[in-house]
């Protein structure tokens, strides 16, 4: 029995239009958490040098940009191109209680690791009480 899938044709052409690399930008996966230390960001950027790795922080805003160029071989046959490559951009809004200054940044077996720690003024804190 063969079900009827009405966005089969759709998919197939779809995917024979990205199957040609180019210069092109793609969305690298990205995983945010947040503890009672900062936020936690985790770039998944496979195969991508970490020397093509950007990270800038600016008023409230922390951006993330990431190349990672294909090198065509003319001696060789592609048949299938499913790894992402051309350019990789996201900024995300960073709250005021997080302190964009500390950030600390680790690149390890392709993930990018970003910690933006709260701010001192966002930390709760003892007020003594004086006694007349």
């Amino acid at each position: 029995m063969l079900r009827f899938y009405p966005f089969a044709d759709f998919e197939d052409m779809s995917e024979r239009s990205h199957s040609e690399v180019s210069d092109r930008s793609y969305r690298a996966p990205v995983d945010i958490t947040e503890d009672a230390a900062g936020i936690h960001l985790s770039v998944y950027l496979p195969g991508v040098d970490p020397e093509h790795v950007y990270v800038n922080s600016e008023q409230n805003s922390l951006s993330i940009r990431a190349e990672r160029p294909f090198e065509r071989d003319e001696n060789i046959t592609y048949h299938r191109m499913e790894g992402a490559y051309g350019s990789f951009a996201r900024t995300f809004t960073v709250p005021s209680t997080y302190d964009l200054n500390k950030t600390e940044a680790n690149y390890k077996n392709g993930v990018l690791h970003l910690f933006v720690p709260r701010s001192e003024a966002s930390k709760p804190r003892k007020i003594d009480i004086s006694v007349s």
